[in-house]
């Protein structure tokens, strides 16, 4: 089955070295080695299904293990960890949700640890001695000491503008060993879901940061037309306001140039009629004179014919008295 999709040598070299661990003593010693030695390369290049699988059939400490190595975010406190992608708050609640909350319950003011988690621990056996006086006593330890440690650390844990309490609490879950089973999957589990719900809630928070940078993004392109939507018709209402002026000023200086035009005309109309009427009027006096001189020149006619008359009259009386002097 793993020769359609590993090569046959990578099968033949991961046997050859398996055959080392037959050396080993016990089971527990052997699957010891297997896991340090384990080739996680085979399990990429499975499919889906079989990595599936693969996956049901994996400690949750192996479980985290390969969530840690595929996000390394969560445990880094150089380049790129949590605080950068969560705020103190978020920090905070995944510390309580993912932590505190599976191991204590709060009731009032009073904090302790959760009775499934208790039961998880064997009872504490009861110590009986006989004192002094000779009286029967007995002694039954409150609780295992890990939920005493366990409690410290909770207690010691109140800053959380880092990471360090997250980091801290996944070293806590996957390194605390009681040596009880139940009680140590436990915390591995616990420390799986606190990892898993890390990378979900990163997913979470990215998107939503995603969504309200374009939402702001969006609102911001909105404003912005918006402002150059008002600018253009800021721009559109001043070009028609100076069009208008230019038009009401033209429409203005048109009406004083034809009114200048009528005056000039209007000028120009009576300075005609005014030299048509002096030039009237000196054909007028002109005539006048001429009629005067006419007037004198007949005068004057009249005055030499009556001379002439005159003479003609005198000379005649002179021939008369010449004819009558003869006679």
């Amino acid at each position: 089955m793993l020769n359609r999709f590993i090569p046959s040598e990578e099968i033949r070299l991961g046997r050859t070295k398996t055959v080392e661990t037959q050396g080993l003593v016990n089971y527990t010693e052997r699957k010891e080695y297997l896991k340090e030695n384990f080739n996680y390369d085979w399990v990429q290049k499975m499919p889906l299904d079989m990595v599936r699988e693969f996956h049901k059939h994996l400690d949750y400490e192996s479980r985290t293990l390969e969530l840690l190595d595929k996000h390394p975010f969560i445990m880094s406190n150089v380049d790129t960890t949590l605080a950068d992608i969560f705020t103190a708050t978020q920090v905070e609640k995944i510390f309580q949700e993912g932590f505190v909350k599976k191991l204590v319950e709060t009731t009032g003011h009073v904090r302790k640890s959760r009775p499934e988690v208790v039961n998880l621990l064997p009872k504490q056996q009861t110590t009986c001695y006989m004192d002094l006086q000779g009286r029967m006593k007995s002694h039954t330890p409150a609780r295992h000491p890990v939920l005493f440690d366990l409690m410290k650390f909770i207690r010691s844990s109140h800053i959380f503008r880092n990471s360090r309490p997250i980091r801290q609490a996944i070293r806590c879950l996957m390194k605390t060993t009681t040596f009880i089973a139940p009680f140590d999957n436990f915390l591995r589990r616990t420390a799986y879901q606190l990892v898993s719900a890390i990378i979900i809630y990163k997913d979470t928070v990215m998107n939503a940061r995603i969504q309200r940078e374009n939402a702001l993004k969006l609102k911001a392109e909105e404003r912005r037309q918006a402002v150059m939507l008002k600018s253009e018709a800021r721009i559109q209402a001043a070009v028609l306001r100076t069009n208008a002026r230019i038009e009401a000023r033209n429409t203005v200086r048109k009406a004083k140039v034809e009114a200048a035009k009528k005056a000039k005309a209007d000028r120009k109309a009576d300075r005609d009629a005014m030299l048509l009427a002096e030039k009237e009027m000196k054909m007028v006096i002109h005539a006048a004179k001429a009629a005067k001189v006419q007037e004198k020149e007949a005068a004057k006619a009249a005055k030499v014919q009556e001379k002439e008359a005159a003479k003609a009259a005198k000379a005649a009386k002179v021939q008369e008295k010449e004819a009558a002097k003869s006679a």
